[in-house]
């Protein structure tokens, strides 16, 4: 259950053990449906939302979507195929070129943000 508070100049999100910063969570729940929370419900937050899991440091939803590999694989396919859909190719997810291609781009965007915030 995620608890999201509005109308201060940030907003936060409550998450418990849904979100950790820098992996997932999930609690009593399958790994399934803790990602399916997670995309659906948290990081479709605004990226400055404030995320305040049950343990360890607060994060945001921004820097979550860009630094947590399982996430950012997960947005950059649906952004992928949205793109490829756009431009009328049609992208075989089965495919393990496909696969490489989103994983290796998933590792490079978590490893660049990694260096720039260093």
């Amino acid at each position: 259950m995620t608890c999201v508070v509005t109308g201060l100049a940030r907003p936060i999100a409550i998450v418990g053990d849904s979100l950790f910063a820098g992996s997932m969570g999930g609690g009593n729940v399958s790994y399934r449906d803790a990602l399916q929370n997670n995309l659906e419900k948290i990081l479709t937050l605004p990226d400055e939302t404030i995320i305040c899991p049950g343990h360890g440091p607060m994060t945001t939803v921004g820097e979550e979507k860009q630094t947590q590999p399982v996430l950012c694989w997960q947005s950059f396919r649906v952004e992928f195929r949205r793109q490829m859909s756009k431009h009328g190719f049609v992208t075989d997810e089965s495919s393990s070129s496909i696969q490489s291609v989103f994983h290796s781009v998933c590792i490079l965007r978590a490893s660049l943000s990694f260096v720039i915030a260093s």
